[in-house]
């Protein structure tokens, strides 16, 4: 009997593997076959069987492998689409011809043309025609198997926009077998205009010693940034006012001229390193003069330093047009700010020495009448121009240190933990030098306090960072090898290289001992200034609680003395002897309430954080101090709101509040007559609707007196300001901090007829722990 003829491809080895695996399955299954088969024999029969089943079952094989190819064609497929459609750089396949194939999305996005618009376009198209020879040597250029050809040059988009390119050619068969080459283009309009921006002040100033440098930076930079008005001033030594030195507009420079600051961008600019407005600058400044005369539309400026860290002058660009690029705007400004800080202080310590000059030869001049004191004199003008001259050196030395060196600890760590760079200034705060450091790359953690350590740690383990965002901000202690203590702010960010690689993580640590120390200074003197004005006020109001204490204490004399004298009848009237007796008690407990009360405001230190009610603490304050409003003839009226919520805070504090504004009240309606002294206490809830966390209370403490000063609540809510004979000026202020510290507000205003109203606001149902 003939066999079954074999598929071509079995004389491969993948075949014959799925022959011998279909034979053994062939056999077994031959094992469950009659042995009394008809004609022919039973054995051609099982035979023929058998050659059957392995060729059916080889087929079935074989297709199942072609499924699996298929499948596996169709993921690399997607990956490519991945790789190279949603690739961030442009990427082009370019024929033998120059002719364009492919272009992913990046591509189309940078040339500005879709994908079916770009494909069969030849590549010189978008070379601007002055480059064109660059692209044809490029092209020309032999080729080295696994070694791209490069090159930079200008491109134009389909608007017509001229950008700098850098070209990247590899060749590589297509999926056909024909050569293409793989054209990577990359944007390097930024780098190259910084390029041009060192390369100018390389050169401004020193080839061409004629001209003013400020009035060259100023075209350079409205020419190169396309701004119509670019001014560089000199700050006053008020830094309310500016005085330009070069103006550089339409293309001409004008007069140079001052001018104030206040309600200008340029004072929005001064103590910033960058300040941008890329839109609608004429509405955000509409008192500018200036830029309502332009019809300006875009603002970017930033401030010139001295060597010591102090503004000292500004360059400001106005255009009339949306800035659309202001990352390169920024950039350049911060580069040549630096050079033009140097320029203005050299400027300024050049028309020093001017000045001292002039005075020299005035001196030299008059003095000569007198021969016995003219060498006396000339001697002194000669030393202090050689120390001005010392000194614009040193200023010159300081300002190349400041800007050669960071004052900060810096470190750069690789992914598996060793440390790639620490700049010296670890030294400084950690007394140990940078050697060390690299050489022992545990030894940051053996430094660290023990008690910050693990915050350490917990901020940096199972955290990524992604490229170009930094952390946030960690405290922590590093002890040096003295013993002394060390507090550094540390900051941290990924660092990537051009292609996304992780390179590791940079960190930068601050010493801010100086300022951990100021801040626990300045929370103990506002501790200390609290209870000054706390006993203060207590002594203020010691009559009235030494009345308020009598009152109980001679009723439980008087009822003591009841007592006595009813024990001494027989029998005793033991009922009447126990009312005496609860009066006793009850008095006493209101004496104890009194000095508790009383010992809470003058205890030192803060009570526990809880919740309390408004309403009641309104009433425990006018309830403590209505002796005194008694003896001053002063009407209370209250007007408290119903279902107000509670508050989270210290209850004694804000009694203290409360007092205070109280006892202020009474003293502005001392010279007021009897029938005019009227004291009002408002308690309401205030909600802000559609706003998240806005409900509140609000407390409001009116009186009928004299009204704020002059200068109204900002003069009355200044530390040691007062109108009292006697006062300290600390009760206001103390209060405002008091409010503050609770997440609220304390303001005043004047009100319409007489007297004025304090009111305050705070959150309810908050915990300032949280």
């Amino acid at each position: 009997m003939k066999k079954p003829r074999r598929n071509h491809a079995s004389g491969t080895p993948q075949a014959a593997d799925f022959r011998l695996r279909a034979e053994t399955l062939a056999s077994e299954h031959a094992l469950r076959l009659p042995d009394n088969l008809a004609a022919p024999s039973p054995e051609e029969s099982r035979r023929a069987l058998h050659e059957l089943s392995v060729h059916q079952i080889e087929l079935e094989m074989q297709n199942e492998e072609l499924r699996r190819t298929q499948a596996e064609l169709t993921a690399s497929q997607k990956r490519y689409f991945a790789l190279y459609d949603l690739a961030p750089m442009a990427y082009c396949t370019v024929s033998e011809s120059g002719s364009i194939l492919e272009a992913n999305h990046s591509a189309t996005t940078l040339l500005g043309l879709s994908r079916s618009r770009l494909v069969m376009r030849p590549l010189s198209r978008f070379i601007l025609g002055e480059d064109q020879d660059l692209y044809h040597l490029h092209c020309q250029a032999p080729i080295v198997p696994g070694v791209p050809n490069t090159c930079e040059l200008r491109m134009v988009k389909a608007d017509g926009t001229v950008f700098w390119a850098h070209l990247t050619t590899t060749v590589a068969p297509d999926s056909l077998g024909t050569p293409a080459s793989l054209v990577v283009i990359g944007d390097i309009t930024v780098r190259r205009k910084i390029e041009e921006t060192q390369l100018f002040l390389l050169q401004c100033g020193y080839t061409a010693r004629d001209e003013d440098f400020f009035q060259s930076l100023a075209q350079y930079l409205g020419e190169r940034l396309g701004m119509e008005y670019v001014c560089i001033d000199q700050l006053t030594a008020t830094g309310l006012e500016a005085r330009t030195v070069a103006i550089y507009h339409d293309g001409s420079f004008d007069a140079n001229v001052s001018y104030a600051l206040q309600d200008t961008p340029c004072g929005r600019v001064v103590g910033q390193t960058i300040c941008c407005f890329p839109r609608d600058v004429c509405g955000l400044f509409p008192k500018d003069k200036v830029l309502r005369d332009l019809q300006a539309e875009s603002y970017v400026g930033t401030t010139l330093w001295s060597f010591d860290g102090k503004p000292i002058g500004l360059i400001a660009l106005i255009g009339r047009q949306p800035l659309t690029n202001s990352g390169l705007a920024e950039s350049i400004l911060k580069l040549v700010g630096m050079r033009a800080a140097g320029e203005l202080e050299r400027r300024q310590a050049e028309d020093e020495l001017g000045r001292i000059q002039l005075r020299l030869e005035d001196t030299v001049e008059e003095r000569t009448r007198e021969l016995s004191n003219s060498n006396r004199s000339l001697l002194a003008e000669i030393e202090n121009r050689l120390r001005s001259e010392r000194d614009l050196a040193q200023s010159e030395a300081k300002f190349r240190m400041i800007a050669d060196f960071t004052y900060d600890w810096e470190y750069w760590k690789a992914p598996e933990g060793k440390l790639l760079y620490i700049s010296p200034s670890c030294e400084r705060i950690t007394g140990r030098g940078a050697a060390e450091f690299m050489a022992d790359p545990d030894l940051l953690h053996r430094i660290i306090h023990p008690d910050d350590l693990p915050h350490y740690l917990r901020h940096h383990l199972g955290r990524e960072l992604l490229p170009g965002s930094p952390s946030d901000a960690i405290q922590f202690r590093v002890v040096r090898p003295d013993g002394t203590i060390r507090w550094c702010s540390h900051v941290c960010q990924a660092v990537v290289d051009a292609r996304g690689n992780y390179l590791g993580r940079r960190g930068s640590n601050r010493d801010i001992t100086n300022s951990i120390r100021l801040e626990q200074e300045l929370a103990r003197q506002r501790d200390e200034l609290t209870q000054l004005a706390r006993v203060t006020m207590l002594g203020e109001m010691s009559g009235a609680l030494s009345h308020e204490l009598n009152q109980p204490l001679t009723a439980i004399l008087s009822n003591a003395q009841a007592a006595l004298h009813l024990l001494a009848k027989d029998p005793p009237d033991l009922v009447e002897l126990r009312e005496i007796l609860s009066d006793i008690v009850a008095e006493a407990g209101q004496a104890g309430g009194i000095i508790r009360q009383v010992y809470l405001l003058m205890k030192d230190g803060s009570t526990p954080q809880q919740t309390f009610e408004v309403n009641k603490v309104v009433l425990e304050v006018l309830n403590l101090v209505r002796t005194d409003l008694a003896r001053h003839d002063v009407t209370v009226a209250t007007e408290l709101g119903l279902g107000l919520g509670a508050v989270w805070g210290d209850r004694v504090l804000f009694q203290q509040v409360l007092l205070n504004l109280v006892m202020n009240a009474c003293d502005a309606m001392a010279d007021n007559g009897v029938q005019e002294r009227r004291l009002t206490v408002r308690t309401c809830r205030i909600d802000a609707a559609g706003v998240a966390d806005a409900a509140g209370l609000r407390i409001e403490v009116s009186d009928t007196g004299n009204g704020l000063p002059a200068g109204g609540a900002a003069q009355a809510f200044k530390r040691f300001f007062t109108t009292k004979p006697h006062g300290l000026g600390l009760g206001l202020s103390v209060c405002q901090t008091i409010i503050t510290a609770h997440g609220g507000t304390l303001g005043a205003e004047n009100n319409p007829s007489c007297g004025a109203t304090f009111h305050c606001t705070l959150p309810v149902g908050r915990d300032s722990n949280q």
